[in-house]
């Protein structure tokens, strides 16, 4: 299916007023005011990832697009995500494209990992294989039910592992998840891979919670969507 041309031109225009400016953090796609690098990432906020990629943040059209994607079945919200996912990346010189897993009691009803999906879309996008490197051995509080940054940080530590059959030495990984919140999830997973022999982690999302000035430190993961924030949350 072609992704851009998947959705009409009236959710596109309004998935475009999402899109994520420029002027974004280097590293994590957050708000920072001069370009660069934002307080957060200084702090050793997105510590195991290299860089972070992202269309869009998590609000309006995109934040409605990616929950319908997350519990239907949505073959032309998944096509334009992927597509835009991939479009995100500046470089495609990835030996593994890794999604983040479910523990099974949340995949269960759900019927689907939703980072899975766009983990195989945009494997086939950029021509990258896609491998399930990673398990969730550890079922954890929903991230969106914590409200500071320290908690989700605590919930997901030795929450996953690294599968017995993966083969990730020396490689170059591309994380993917639909949702970057705070990073905390991310962050726990791009551990496991390094101490697992990968030679560096970059982690690819559908959308980030675009944190503003006075969130960039450690005690809120609220930003400009401060809600949405609350209702998703990895």
């Amino acid at each position: 299916m072609d992704g851009k041309n998947a959705l009409c031109r009236k959710c596109q225009d309004r998935l475009w007023d999402t899109r994520i400016p420029a002027s974004s953090c280097e590293r994590c796609k957050s708000y920072v005011e001069a370009g660069g690098v934002c307080r957060f990432c200084k702090n050793g906020g997105m510590e195991h990832i290299v860089s972070t990629y992202a269309p869009f943040m998590y609000t309006g059209a995109a934040r409605t697009l990616v929950m319908q994607l997350k519990f239907r079945d949505m073959d032309d919200g998944l096509a334009y995500l992927t597509d835009a996912m991939a479009d995100a990346l500046p470089v495609r010189d990835f030996d593994l494209i890794v999604p983040v897993p479910l523990h099974a009691r949340r995949e269960r009803p759900r019927g689907c990992n939703q980072a899975q999906l766009l983990a195989q879309g945009v494997g086939v996008r950029i021509c990258v294989p896609v491998g399930n490197a990673l398990m969730r051995f550890r079922a954890t509080s929903p991230q969106s039910t914590l409200a500071s940054l320290r908690a989700r940080r605590s919930n997901v530590e030795n929450a996953f592992a690294l599968c017995g059959d993966a083969d990730i030495s020396g490689k170059k990984i591309l994380l993917v998840d639909d949702v970057r919140t705070s990073g905390s999830t991310a962050r726990a997973c791009a551990k496991v891979l390094l101490q697992g022999g990968a030679r560096e982690v970059h982690l690819l999302c559908a959308c980030v919670v675009w944190h503003y000035k006075g969130n960039e430190k450690n005690g809120s993961v609220a930003g400009k969507n401060g809600a949405a924030a609350g209702q998703h949350g990895r």
